[in-house]
């Protein structure tokens, strides 16, 4: 029988990632009315996109994980999970960000981000964005988030693609 659980994360993680979009949308219609000046800036939905968008991406990295080992890694770290990947996923997750276009060609010192220093920027961004109070020197928050979302998602879907159909 076909094991479930790696349905399961990967649903989970794309109800978070879908979360991610949504808040994207209305901040996205939020930064037009700011810029044709019919309303004030409002960076509140700033928190649950960065905690939303990164949990996707540690889901994601858990769901890989567990497909290549069958078993769950329990950690928040970025870092940590992504180099607990075999190599070729590794790489394989590297090229597709790299070949992913920025979701906001507007802000040119994204576009080239080194993967290293996003994921850095990332690493603890779950704990620290949920908590952001008890953190006085909170992580960074990155454009390029959503690259690496869908970077790891597409690999997913590629060594996988049954996972997107599974539970609708």
């Amino acid at each position: 029988m076909e094991d479930l659980k790696e349905h399961f994360i990967f649903q989970q993680a794309e109800l978070f990632f879908r979360a991610t979009n949504l808040i994207v949308d209305e901040r996205t219609k939020d930064i037009g009315e700011f810029l044709e000046g019919r309303k004030e800036l409002d960076m509140s939905l700033e928190i649950p996109e960065m905690v939303n968008g990164v949990f996707s991406i540690e889901l994601y990295l858990k769901c890989l994980h567990y497909i290549r080992n069958k078993e769950m890694k329990r950690l928040h770290n970025i870092i940590d999970l992504y180099n607990s990947l075999p190599e070729e996923d590794q790489a394989e997750i590297r090229s597709r960000y790299r070949s992913t276009k920025s979701s906001d060609p507007n802000r040119k010192e994204f576009l080239n981000r080194n993967f290293d220093d996003l994921l850095s920027a990332l690493d603890r961004a779950f704990i620290e964005w949920r908590y952001i109070y008890e953190y006085s020197n909170h992580g960074r928050k990155t454009s390029d988030m959503y690259r690496l979302i869908l970077a790891v998602r597409d690999h997913l879907l590629a060594i996988k693609p049954d996972l997107k159909n599974a539970n609708r």
